[in-house]
């Protein structure tokens, strides 16, 4: 009975929802038929949102593929001695350096304090540079818009 119970339920979800995806095609076409300025106006804009959606996968495939590239910079970095591999003291010689910063009141020890104390340090830190980066990114704009106002002036 169960089994009857479940097939009969499964094949009327199955009808429901072609009848739904009928009524909503047919809708779809009779509706794009008699389009107004205003819905062929909301039509582009969804394109737009499609195409900033897609554009957005694409930057975001782009930037996974150079993360790799990212972390290979990282492991670089810790390689003091340049030979293409960071061994065990290139490594503890990092952590050592990372802790030190941590470690805040130079008591060799780091406490959950000081930990929170340096992570605000650091967000701090790059807010100042993304202000900086800002700033010098508007000021080029500015200097590009003053420049081509120039040469409009003078051609």
């Amino acid at each position: 009975m169960k089994n009857i119970l479940s097939k009969t339920l499964s094949l009327t979800v199955v009808f429901s929802m072609t009848a739904i995806a009928v009524l909503l095609t047919s809708g779809l076409s009779s509706a794009q038929e008699s389009a107004t300025p205003a819905d062929q106006e909301i039509s582009e804009g969804a394109d737009s949102v499609l195409e900033h959606r897609a554009h957005h996968r694409k930057m975001k495939k782009k930037m996974h593929k150079h993360r790799g590239d990212h972390m290979d910079g990282k492991l670089l970095k810790l390689d003091t001695n340049e030979d293409g591999k960071v061994d065990l003291s290139e490594f503890l010689s990092h952590s050592e350096r990372r802790f030190n910063e941590m470690d805040l009141n130079g008591d060799q020890f780091v406490t959950p304090e000081e930990a929170r104390e340096r992570h605000e340090l650091m967000r701090e830190e790059h807010r100042l540079m993304r202000e900086q980066h800002k700033a010098a990114r508007k000021k080029a704009r500015e200097d590009r818009s003053k420049e081509k106002s120039s040469k409009d002036e003078a051609g």
